[in-house]
């Protein structure tokens, strides 16, 4: 599971990045 960091979530780019890697790893 890969959790963003607080720093991470501050920028859209990041977040929609590990928002994607957390989809892609649960599925």
């Amino acid at each position: 599971v890969h959790r963003a960091r607080p720093v991470d979530l501050e920028r859209p780019d990041s977040k929609l990045e590990a928002f994607w890697r957390v989809f892609w790893t649960c599925d």
